[in-house]
């Protein structure tokens, strides 16, 4: 993605939730299962004619699908954050992400070679869609190819 794409992303959205398309990234379990955390909810949202409704619209998942296609492109652990500032202190996305981890979920080992006992295999990243206001988050059913590990809120590759 580009700096442009990226921001219209993270911009907010005029369209009210109740009537909103959203796509985030959440820590994932199984494919179709609900997710386990949030981790990111991009700001951005569109037009969803289908609201008010509470059962789930196949288009919403096609679209943020199609997110996906274009941010997990250049989503790799190891590459210094999107955030300038924190790159510039050496900080990965990785890292960015087990920071999440340990201060919104208290979740400081993630991995077999951490020790994690909750979380052995290390967490996966997915696309989930939303609309309508509602409450619930539908599975794309995408994740990204990485696992992610982490040693005390620090990127420690699984």
């Amino acid at each position: 993605l580009t700096e442009e794409e990226i921001k219209e992303l993270t911009t907010k959205g005029d369209t009210p939730l109740e009537v909103a398309l959203r796509c985030g990234l959440f820590f994932a379990g199984e494919v179709g299962a609900p997710p386990i955390e949030r981790l990111f909810v991009f700001n951005a949202t569109w037009e969803a004619p289908e609201c008010p409704s509470k059962e789930p619209v196949s288009r919403w998942t096609d679209f943020c699908a199609t997110i996906w296609e274009r941010v997990s492109k250049g989503l790799r652990y190891e590459r210094l954050s999107i955030n300038k500032e924190k790159a510039a202190k050496g900080i990965r996305i990785g890292d960015d992400i087990c920071s999440v981890l340990l201060k919104d979920y208290k979740v400081p080992f993630v991995g077999r070679k951490q020790n994690s006992r909750r979380y052995p295999d290390g967490l996966e990243i997915g696309m989930y869609a939303n609309g309508c206001g509602n409450v619930d988050w539908q599975d794309t059913g995408l994740r990204h190819t990485e696992r992610v590990c982490c040693l005390k809120g620090v990127y420690d590759a699984c």
